[in-house]
């Protein structure tokens, strides 16, 4: 699979409930770390894919950086992209939706070169 973000070597080891509690760390870089492992495993454990839902609707996760102006909500909504399937996207519009107007517009230019992720995410 072709995906933006890796599955953290660190993280991987780690059971589910370990990642989830990972979610609600102080940490942006911490929490974003979390996501992608998260999102690895949601066709095995498919009561995961709430937690990337809800990860990308925090608005306390627009308001925590990754990584330069890179927030945790777009890492949760790139994982998505990544381990989604065109359900989980139409579910990521709604969510996306709801971001104030420049965090979509953010998320939306950083993934617009990815796959071809700006014709899917489009009218958001």
């Amino acid at each position: 699979m072709n995906t933006i973000l890796l599955v953290d070597a660190q993280m991987a080891g780690l059971d589910d409930q370990r990642l989830v509690g990972f979610l609600s760390h102080a940490s942006g870089p911490i929490r974003a770390r979390a996501l992608p492992t998260i999102g690895a495993r949601i066709t095995k454990v498919p009561l995961l894919k709430e937690e990337l839902f809800a990860a990308a609707a925090d608005p306390a996760n627009l308001a925590l950086t990754f990584y330069a102006f890179v927030k945790v909500a777009w890492i949760a909504g790139m994982t998505v992209l990544d381990y989604g399937t065109a359900e989980d996207i139409a579910r990521l519009k709604q969510v996306v939706s709801t971001w104030p107007e420049s965090e979509r517009e953010g998320f939306l230019a950083y993934v617009k070169d990815y796959r071809g992720f700006d014709k899917v995410m489009q009218h958001v």
